[in-house]
């Protein structure tokens, strides 16, 4: 049986995602056991931080890159060497402030003036993960994902390993643990990553001060263009983090962390798509027709409606559960937040599968308009009445996330002026309450009955739950949209691939 380009790139990157994925839960694992609460809520603001600070650092070029790079073959090394050298020059200049002032940004990112250090590291982490982020846009931009999907296991293999490290060279405190592991992630990663552009001759320190800003216009703004979109996107995932800093404790930073970590996860269900369809998109409004563009869209919309609800309520179910075998019986308090990022990630994963499309498709940022709705969503609720307890910052998060997955679809139907499926959503609406009802009630009904340890627990509810949604596959997602194109690209003609 022969595949087409598209349904093996698609393939190997959810597999290549869900392996990420996998090493993602351990890393968490093994930081959670070596490190205190106290830690362990640095290293979620950490993340948090990373998520606001790259796109400043990198100018949003690393979308500039994929956007351009898959249609101007030609001019596709002296976008990477542009993009290189302005983050260079950005990093140096960074760099050189925070560590005349490195008290005034450790209380900035971490609100107290003991982590100068750390501070001055994690300016360092930003840069090698930038440095990363470039090189996968690249690949991306080339449509090679197998090279992209092999970078991406490697980089996000490694901590993995420097984790594992810890657990044998434990420093006995987790400050200094934190640190020795940022530290030996982030020194490799900007080595290998230079031995890469002097090898293929990428090399940039200072390359745009080479050209006229003219020659580079429409590159620069298009990145510069959706930067704001991605600033409100880490605040989203970040402001809750933040705001328990300062107003709660680092503990409960560490929890929502958590918490928006998991939403983070849960993207693997919109990951291939997403880094699939914006340079495929990209190509669409080159070289098709108007009618191919709103086709292809009309199956994203289909599976969106029909595949996302249910498998989002069969996982939420299974909240506790999976925070037990996680971190233990210690994150207990944590559940209402894992359980709310659960139930709202339908929406995350809804916008960052949109996302894509809309980037692909539109010159104007309609991701600035969408992400903006989402801060607000997050960031009012909080402030005004839902700040002051773990539930309700959560809460907050979640009304966040929904604003970003119903005002993305709304743009997307509206834009492309497509016919709204509006049959299917109640049909699958009905069907998702079914799901999740059964659910409940055999999930009860089996703690009442049945009287095991957590692990074979976990087993029958899962073993169950893959018979439920194998029930609703041959019901219902045989007949939809997505699974015949699916059978389709499944057959490719042996004149070329598609």
């Amino acid at each position: 049986m022969k595949f087409s380009k598209f349904l093996k790139d698609l393939l190997f990157t959810g597999f290549s995602q869900v392996l990420v994925l996998l090493m993602g839960v351990l890393l968490v694992k093994i930081m959670a056991m070596v490190l205190d609460k106290n830690s362990f809520g640095l290293l979620m603001l950490i993340r948090r931080w990373l998520g606001v600070l790259q796109p400043i650092l990198t100018l949003n070029l690393a979308l500039s890159l994929i956007k351009f790079v898959s249609t101007h073959k030609e001019s596709q090394a002296h976008f990477f060497r542009v993009s290189l050298g302005i983050v260079n020059i950005i990093f140096i200049i960074a760099m050189a402030v925070v560590c005349i002032l490195p008290k005034t940004f450790s209380f900035l990112f971490f609100n107290g003036f003991q982590y100068p250090l750390l501070t001055i590291i994690f300016v360092a982490f930003t840069y090698s993960s930038s440095l990363f982020l470039l090189i996968y846009s690249f690949f991306r931009g080339e449509q090679d994902m197998t090279r992209a999907n092999i970078l991406s296991l490697e980089y996000y293999g490694f901590p993995v390993l420097l984790a594992a490290l810890l657990l044998v060279v434990n420093f006995g405190n987790g400050y200094r643990d934190l640190m020795f592991f940022h530290f030996l992630y982030t020194v490799p990663v900007i080595a290998a990553a230079f031995l890469y552009f002097r090898k293929n001759n990428l090399f940039a320190l200072v390359y745009p001060l080479k050209f006229k800003l003219k020659e580079m216009a429409g590159f620069l703004s298009y990145g510069l263009n959706r930067m704001p979109s991605a600033l409100f996107l880490s605040l989203i995932l970040g402001f809750p983090v933040f705001w328990a800093n300062r107003m709660l404790t680092l503990e409960v930073a560490g929890y929502l962390g958590l918490g928006v970590y998991i939403v983070r996860m849960m993207e693997i269900f919109s990951t291939p798509f997403n880094k699939i369809f914006m340079p495929k998109f990209s190509e669409f409004t080159v070289s098709s027709r108007p009618e191919d563009v709103k086709d292809k869209s009309m199956i994203v919309v289909n599976f969106i409606i029909t595949f996302l609800p249910p498998v989002v309520l069969i996982i939420y179910g299974l909240s506790r559960h999976l925070l037990l075998l996680w971190l233990g019986k210690a994150f207990l308090v944590a559940l209402p937040t894992v359980q709310i990022a659960i139930l709202f990630s339908g929406f995350y994963i809804m916008y960052a599968i949109i996302r894509g499309i809309l980037n692909g498709v539109f010159i104007f940022p309609y991701v600035n308009i969408i992400s903006l709705l989402g801060l607000a969503g997050t960031a009012l609720p909080i402030v005004i009445a839902l700040g002051d307890t773990l539930t309700g910052v959560s809460i907050s998060f979640g009304i966040g996330l929904f604003m970003l997955g119903i005002s993305s679809l709304y743009i997307l139907v509206k834009k492309l002026e497509l016919r709204f499926p509006w049959i299917s959503l109640l049909v699958y609406a009905i069907v998702s309450a079914v799901v999740f009802l059964i659910t409940v009630v055999i999930d009860k009904s089996l703690v009442k009955v049945i009287s095991l340890n957590i692990y074979a627990e976990f087993i029958i509810l899962c073993v169950y739950r893959f018979l439920l949604l194998l029930a609703v596959f041959f019901l219902f997602w045989k007949k939809t949209l997505w699974y015949s194109e699916l059978v389709k690209r499944m057959h490719v003609k042996r004149q070329g691939v598609q």
